[in-house]
């Protein structure tokens, strides 16, 4: 059974791969990118912008914050399990004895979050909304390249530790 897993993970992964490539090739042709397949539904958007605006207006911001948080996470699994359940499958593969999986773990978190604090604090600092909408589109193109080879990694990864 586990080797089952284990090629079925490499084998979406690849797929994931692929796909980011096919993304990055066809975002630097068109500037496109309503044609980018590896990105989240437009009826998830639309749902998790609709969450959000319900709780900026809670009468209670921390409970309101708390609920919008978990909300939007669970609607953004969709994106992020494509990165989160490869690396829990290679966590899984580590020694239960060994500690060496939660530092994979906590490691994972931190690069996960240190690129939400650093648009908090560009924001906090006063960079706007349309400057931060240029980057983005600046940068879909490396982001994508950047995303194909993580998953090329992982796929690598899997199959190395057997």
């Amino acid at each position: 059974m586990q080797l089952i897993i284990n090629w079925g993970m490499c084998a979406l992964l690849a797929v994931f791969a692929v796909l980011s490539f096919r993304d990055a090739w066809l975002y630097r042709k068109t500037g496109d990118a309503g044609k980018v397949v590896m990105q989240l539904p437009e009826s998830f958007k639309k749902r998790i912008h609709g969450i959000i605006r319900e709780g900026a207006h809670s009468r209670h911001l921390a409970a309101g914050a708390l609920v919008t948080g978990f909300l939007v996470t669970l609607l953004e699994s969709v994106c992020t399990g494509q990165v989160y359940l490869p690396a829990l499958a290679l966590m899984a593969k580590q020694d239960p004895s060994s500690l060496k999986w939660l530092s994979y773990l906590v490691l994972y978190n931190v690069m996960f979050i240190i690129p939400l604090l650093a648009i908090f604090a560009a924001a906090y600092f006063g960079t706007g909304i349309m400057t931060m909408m240029k980057w983005s589109k600046r940068d879909v193109f490396i982001g994508k390249i950047l995303m194909g080879i993580l998953f090329l990694g992982l796929a690598v990864l899997m199959l190395a530790l057997k």
